[in-house]
């Protein structure tokens, strides 16, 4: 675990920013070259990905202030302040999916107002998504957040005193969740990358990710810890097990992916008919 690259003063450089920072620069480079396949112009995919940018980010810190309210009772403007009321500089507390689906509002909204293929910008972006997302994993784990369960299976891990998972369970070994998310993205990247030839219409690889990013974060987070601040991430509770905010949203994602390909192979085996 390697939280802070280094310190200046007030300032530090935290290895979550820089890899934050990583997985968008990488995903831009993959998306504008793909682009060129679907005969996007640059300017197109880079203004769709500046706007994936922004409102994934503001997506995101929107959903860890809503599911975090009680960590910012009485210090409000740190929700959006660059220097906090401790004088820490920066802003910290993501939440991925919430920027997932701002990510997918505002591009839609603005498909739609340029009037551009939503499918097939969508299966530029898919992988792209599924690359940054790996990326932007590894930042959780050198951070020492999203840490999992305890756990005794040979590849379990025990976290360095200082972060987060050793406050909450000392020399215990968790489930290092991080790596399991980095690896299950790698897959469904390299998953969409080689199926993409095989694809029957436009929209299927983005339909694709849905569904298997769904599958694959609805499983993680069962090993994921909720508690104490995270707490608020449980949405639904039942006896001896809680739904989670983001198993919500990946049971949303699952179910659009079905419909998605559902619909677009319908159609494609009636025009292959006629």
């Amino acid at each position: 675990m390697y939280p802070v690259i280094f310190r200046i003063g007030g300032f530090e450089l935290h290895t979550y920013g820089v890899m934050l920072a990583l997985a968008f620069a990488v995903g831009i480079f993959l998306a504008v070259k793909r682009g060129k396949q679907y005969s996007f112009s640059f300017n197109q995919i880079y203004n769709i990905s500046m706007i994936v940018v922004v409102s994934a980010i503001v997506g995101s810190r929107i959903a860890y202030v809503f599911l975090h309210l009680v960590e910012f009772q009485g210090r409000w403007w740190d929700t959006i302040s660059p220097i906090q009321s401790d004088g820490q500089i920066g802003i910290s507390g993501l939440v991925m999916l919430g920027g997932v689906i701002a990510s997918a509002i505002s591009v839609i909204l603005y498909f739609r107002w340029k009037k551009l293929s939503t499918g097939k910008i969508a299966d530029v972006l898919a992988p792209c998504l599924a690359l940054g997302f790996a990326i932007g994993k590894a930042g959780c784990f050198f951070n020492g957040c999203c840490f999992g369960k305890e756990c005794h299976l040979p590849w379990a891990m025990k976290f360095p005193p200082g972060s987060v998972a050793h406050y909450v369970y000392g020399d215990t070994p968790i489930h290092p969740t991080q790596l399991y998310a980095i690896t299950g993205y790698l897959l469904i990247f390299i998953i969409l990358i080689t199926t993409e030839k095989y694809k029957k219409f436009h929209g299927f690889l983005f339909a694709l990710f849905l569904i298997l990013y769904g599958i694959f974060r609805f499983i993680n987070e069962i090993f994921r810890y909720y508690e104490g601040s995270e707490a608020g991430m449980k949405l639904l509770r039942f006896p001896g097990f809680d739904i989670t905010f983001s198993q919500i949203v990946s049971l949303i994602m699952l179910a659009a992916g079905l419909i998605t390909i559902f619909i677009g192979n319908r159609r494609a085996n009636i025009n292959a008919e006629t």
